[in-house]
């Protein structure tokens, strides 16, 4: 089975074995579910399933799991219901043994009541057995509905399953009677070899409801339901972990996931020494401590990789964290391998990035990652590889300038030849300005920019207009150098001024010559988000239910006014127009 059917992620298997495999699975709302995967043999069986699962699907009852969604033309076919939380009869039994007196009568009052309510609603369960009732927070209820059966089979594993509450698995008859007469008449009545004589279940449950035993509470497991989502246990984790080393689980968990083919997200494993690799003593050793707490919990495992992939949706938080990242995933994890391998193969100068995937790169570094900090091996391959543009820009610079003046006179011959007119010279002039200034967007910023700005003058033809208004590829990487994972950042539309605002501590950088402007104190209270007025002038601080004003010409901050953010999560702010 794949780690992901339909719109589910899949977790942990659940059942014990038998003719379903079933999965703790996921959607992606994060809702927790129960499928499984019947074992079908050719489409007599397919659809035979269809059947059941239709039936299936109109039962109502609050002793039975609801089944939510069949597919029985999927690849596999799998069978949706709501998950049950609780351990099932089976692990009762082999944890705290047999069940006996009064208990028995509760435990086959309910699990008459369930089938009762799944045959008249013609249907039938198909294969219960002690794995398929679960002892949740309010009693004994049936799961894995949708599977042909007869209900008079149903009936025979309800006379099995009481033998096997009340003896355990090895069902020792002859260690003394545990099932006084009334409930022995009932069991052997359902276990009787001719099916047409054994009682319906709507008959075991009014010969139940007959006898005291039966009305005496619901049966509820012996011990606290301790079964927690995937979501849950690892939060749980994470509000355990100190201040310092909740900063690092992004970083960790982001580094496990990456994209399949088609796109979708998926985990991938990492060795370790890649997390650590680069980093301080004190933070590789937070690190591994993260990586260890989450081992405990089972939620990662030893060769580092992220245990299930219904993680990823099961945990609200760490969804968060994709959904912020997982435009540049793909770029970092391209950015990573690569980096390995340069490494590797002793740094030479062929196995660097150049063209495309060093704009994508320094783009992503630049400006496309929040949460993931590039490891000491991914900034010397990136510096290698911007060095390397460098050094190749210095040489071919006057190169370059004699070859567009020869492009420019080529054309303007060319089209001279043909009797073109005027109108058509300047375009075709601005044509090649333009494509110019795409070829030495990277190398040469500064020309291409002039170069832009001449095709708009020539003819202000689409290709001029792109030439134009194309934003220069990185070429200096300005980074906050106090920079953290709770940093708020805001940029100037101009391009020319960046704020950074960490633990309290507001800071204004100028770009173009990475100076720092000022350091100031920010607001008391927690800052949710930073915006920029259009001019440049006044940055906005919104806290968490008061905003805030500061002056970039007096250098203050202004009194709170207004509402907040009072919410928690990613949030965003901006000047309303005019």
């Amino acid at each position: 089975m794949t780690d992901r059917l339909g719109g589910y992620w899949l977790g942990a298997r659940l059942d014990g074995g038998g003719q379903v495999i079933v999965r703790e699975a996921y959607d992606e709302a994060g809702t927790r579910h129960a499928l499984g995967v019947p074992c079908l043999t050719d489409d007599e069986a397919r659809t035979r399933l269809a059947a059941s699962a239709e039936a299936a699907g109109r039962v109502r009852s609050r002793s039975v799991a609801r089944l939510t969604e069949a597919c029985p033309d999927g690849a596999p076919p799998y069978l949706v219901s709501e998950y049950v939380e609780g351990p099932t009869l089976r692990q009762v039994v082999d944890l705290h043994g047999p069940y006996a007196s009064d208990d028995l009568y509760r435990l086959a009052t309910a699990t008459a009541t369930a089938l009762a309510a799944v045959h008249e609603a013609g249907a039938a369960h198909g294969a219960l057995t002690p794995d398929k009732v679960v002892l949740g927070a309010e009693g004994p209820r049936l799961v894995g509905l949708g599977l042909p059966g007869e209900p008079s089979a149903d009936v025979l594993d309800w006379g099995r399953l009481l033998i096997f509450a009340a003896y355990g698995p090895e069902q020792r008859l002859g260690g003394g009677e545990r099932l006084d007469r009334p409930l022995r008449g009932l069991v052997a009545a359902a276990l009787h070899r001719e099916p047409e004589r054994r009682p319906d279940a709507r008959q075991l449950l009014m010969s139940l409801l007959d006898a005291p035993q039966s009305q005496q509470g619901r049966l509820l497991p012996p011990a606290p339901i301790d079964d927690p989502p995937l979501g849950a246990r690892a939060e749980a984790v994470y509000l355990k972990l100190s201040p310092a080393e909740q900063d690092l689980v992004p970083e960790v968990f982001l580094r496990l996931v990456g994209l399949d083919a088609e796109g979708a997200d998926t985990v991938v494993t990492v060795a370790g020494d890649e997390l650590v690799a680069g980093r301080g003593g004190e933070k590789a050793a937070a690190i591994g401590r993260v990586l260890g707490a989450y081992r405990e919990a089972g939620l990662i495992t030893g060769q580092v990789a992220i245990a299930h992939v219904a993680l990823l949706r099961a945990w609200a938080r760490l969804h968060e964290w994709l959904d912020g990242e997982r435009e540049g995933l793909a770029v970092h994890r391209e950015l990573a391998e690569a980096a390995r391998r340069w490494e590797a193969g002793g740094r030479r100068e062929a196995g660097l990035f150049r063209g495309e995937p060093l704009d994508r790169a320094l783009a992503w570094a630049a400006g496309g990652r929040r949460r993931v900090t590039l490891s000491a091996g991914e900034q010397t391959f990136l510096d290698a590889g911007l060095a390397r543009v460098r050094r190749r820009a210095r040489g071919r610079r006057t190169a370059m300038a004699g070859l567009v003046s020869v492009a420019l006179v080529a054309a303007l011959l060319a089209i001279w030849q043909r009797g073109v007119a005027d109108g058509r010279l300047d375009q075709a002039m601005a044509r090649v300005a333009a494509s110019r200034a795409e070829a030495l967007r990277m190398t040469d910023p500064v020309t291409a920019r002039k170069l832009g700005l001449a095709a708009w003058h020539l003819a202000p033809i689409p290709e001029a207009r792109r030439a134009l208004a194309a934003q220069d590829l990185a070429v200096g990487v300005f980074a906050d150098p106090y920079a953290g994972p709770r940093t708020l950042h805001a940029i100037t539309a101009d391009g020319s001024t960046l704020a950074a605002l960490e633990e309290g501590l507001l800071r204004l950088y100028d770009l173009v010559s990475g100076r720092t402007l000022t350091t100031a104190a920010g607001p008391a209270q927690s800052v949710r988000a930073m915006a920029w007025s259009p001019d440049g002038r006044t940055l906005a601080l919104v806290g968490v239910d008061r905003s805030y004003l500061y002056d970039l010409r007096t250098r203050t901050l202004g009194r709170p006014f207004g509402r907040g953010l009072g919410a928690p999560g990613e949030q965003s702010a901006w000047f309303s127009p005019g």
